[in-house]
């Protein structure tokens, strides 16, 4: 097997980009990409939402467990093998925008700014979460 120089491919590459079909076959896999990537990323906010709305339904049954000192949120995420967080941000997700169509960026968001920058915005100031003893200090989480 004969090993291409760095300097040949650069020729070919720099040749195969004058080629129009080349052009057009690169601008079609830029867009599948791009497309493919949106896709994704609203499909899985599309899921938490779902999920935060499908946890509201029976969240009012877990009051009569809450003795036993494991809140809904705790028992959800160990169930199912998710983290208390993204537990917690499904459903605060899904009480703050009963239309995810209202997001403030559209579909053109991921679920990491969903998480940090849309629902922890307008949130109480550091000072004040300090002084309310059932919000975590380092979170700000509703402590149950």
């Amino acid at each position: 097997m004969e090993i291409i120089k760095t300097d040949t491919t650069k020729e070919i590459r720099k040749e195969l980009e004058q080629q129009e079909w080349y052009s057009s076959l690169t601008e079609d896999c830029d867009a599948i990409i791009t497309e493919t990537v949106f896709n994704s990323r609203w499909e899985l906010i599309k899921g938490y939402h779902e999920l935060g709305k499908r946890i509201l339904l029976d969240l009012p049954k877990f009051e009569e467990y809450k003795a036993e000192g494991e809140s809904a949120v705790q028992c959800i995420a160990k169930s199912t093998g998710k983290s208390q967080r993204t537990i917690y941000y499904a459903i605060k997700f899904a009480r703050k925008y009963d239309d995810i169509n209202q997001l403030p960026e559209g579909k053109n968001i991921s679920w990491y700014k969903v998480c940090n920058q849309v629902l922890t915005e307008n949130t109480d100031t550091t000072e004040e979460k300090e002084s309310d003893e059932n919000v975590c200090k380092s979170c700000g989480r509703p402590l149950e």
